[in-house]
């Protein structure tokens, strides 16, 4: 770049002082290991919850070879963290994208599992109507909260992470719509 003239020779020198080669992740199993602990204790923390993984998850892990590194691996553990409906992480709450091995298309993927007490079954999302889209996934997270807080309105609160009043908004706002999911 300096022999280019795209770099300013003296900025350069000014920045480049140390140069430290760290090998990718992949390439450092045991801080794998290290990383994952270390991410569960902080989602523990943020989420008031206790999860670990399961030895397959764990395996897949270690063996996936994380082109995202650090910042990869915590995204996926704490996708897997959120979703998992067990007390550990299990293969099925690690994205579909990473598991299957190769990106799905959007358009085809639903948001959430479909179940049958769950308003976005059937629903995947092929239109692009913003607001109904947020609607649904909105109403499917409240019920999902309530239906694992049995319908403990602060558990569901400290679940979804966000605040009493914008909870309870929104229970006002979509309240026909959750009715019909929460008192089968």
């Amino acid at each position: 770049m300096i022999q280019q003239n795209t770099f300013r020779e003296d900025l350069y020198y000014r920045i480049n002082g140390i140069t430290f080669s760290i090998p990718p992740l992949r390439e450092r199993k045991m801080d794998i290991d290290i990383l994952i602990s270390h991410f569960l204790k902080e989602f523990s923390y943020k989420y008031n919850k206790e999860v670990g993984i399961s030895k397959e998850a764990h395996a897949f892990l270690l063996n996936h070879p994380l082109p995202g590194n650090v910042r990869e691996l915590r995204n996926v553990l704490e996708h897997g963290f959120v979703l998992a409906e067990t007390n550990e992480i299990e293969m099925d709450d690690f994205p579909k994208s990473l598991t299957a091995g190769h990106m799905e298309q959007p358009s085809s993927a639903p948001l959430l599992k479909k179940e049958e007490n769950d308003p976005l079954s059937g629903a995947f999302f092929d239109g692009l109507d913003f607001s109904e889209n947020i609607k649904r996934v909105e109403i499917a997270l409240i019920v999902k909260a309530l239906t694992k807080s049995n319908n403990n309105r602060s558990k569901a609160i400290k679940m979804l992470g966000i605040s009493r009043q914008s909870f309870y908004e929104r229970l006002k706002k979509y309240e026909k719509e959750i009715a019909q999911y929460t008192s089968r």
